[in-house]
């Protein structure tokens, strides 16, 4: 059996889990292929090659967004007819940052993939794009883009509610549905580290439906299944990029698990969400 995971960076962590799994359990050999760079595979092998490979594919793992249709319909051209395909719900999360925005300062979208638009805003304001804002203290940037917070939040409850929509919408097209575990868990347990990097716990309920839906013998689908809890027990996701939450939005979203004092990865640092705001503001360099 050939398992294709042809998904966006989502399945790094779930193609990274099976690889480390003990040979001798029921697991298939594994392709990857990330969603909208299926010239990145063929580079990678060939073309010849990468025709081959797929002709192998038994079963299909595809991620489901609105991403990349016409590759999705070149995929389904490139893998056997008798092959079966089980689909999962791409993750994200809006309400967690409903300031979130592409940065579109210079080389802000190289230092900061995940920005903030107050944040872009109070440097724009402060003259950041010629060199005012350095002599600016950072009580006066962080103020100020408080301020802006303050007055610019918009209805939690109701962005929640579109992210629900966009969960149960997704849910529609997919084998492993996650809807019902996101809102259940939402307030319980972090799920999300940016909007659309998700923390292991929703990954691993993913990637325990898939397995269960592989896997026929029930003997080997369950010896899988206890390894990859083992080996997930204290493991909580790929958090190098980590973007810290808003202490308002936590309070009004009744967050049991934030504390407002943690500190959060940004490749080599470690900033809690002032720090965060006052570095983004001053567009510092986060590598």
């Amino acid at each position: 059996m050939t398992l294709l995971v042809y998904a966006n960076c989502q399945a790094d962590e779930m193609v990274s889990f099976l690889q480390r799994s003990d040979p001798l359990l029921d697991l298939p050999d594994i392709e990857r292929v990330f969603l909208g760079a299926i010239h990145d595979f063929v580079a990678m092998h060939g073309q010849a090659e990468a025709e081959a490979r797929l002709r192998r594919v038994t079963i299909v793992w595809e991620q489901v967004s609105q991403a990349s249709p016409d590759e999705r319909a070149l995929m389904r051209t490139l893998v056997p007819r008798t092959a079966r395909w089980l689909r999962f719900p791409a993750l994200s999360c809006t309400t967690l940052w409903p300031f979130a925005s592409s940065d579109n300062r210079p080389s802000g979208d190289d230092r900061y993939p995940y920005s903030d638009m107050l944040a872009m805003r109070v440097w724009r304001e402060m003259g950041g794009a010629d060199d005012r804002l350095a002599g600016l203290g950072d009580d006066i940037l962080f103020d100020r883009y408080m301020e802006l917070s303050t007055a610019k939040m918009p209805d939690l409850d109701r962005m929640l509610e579109l992210d629900l929509q966009s969960w149960k919408q997704r849910d529609l097209d997919a084998d492993v549905p996650i809807a019902d575990f996101l809102l259940q868990r939402l307030a319980q347990a972090r799920l999300f580290y940016t909007v659309g990097r998700a923390s292991w716990l929703p990954t691993a309920e993913i990637l325990q439906g898939l397995i269960e839906l592989t896997i026929a013998d029930p003997n080997g689908r369950q010896r899988s299944l206890k390894q990859i809890q083992l080996m997930g027990a204290n493991y909580t996701g790929n958090d190098t990029i980590s973007m810290p939450i808003n202490p308002t939005v936590a309070e009004r979203l009744g967050l049991d698990w934030y504390k407002p004092d943690d500190v959060h990865n940004w490749h080599s640092y470690e900033l809690d969400f002032r720090s965060f705001v006052i570095r983004c503001i001053r567009l510092a360099d986060q590598r």
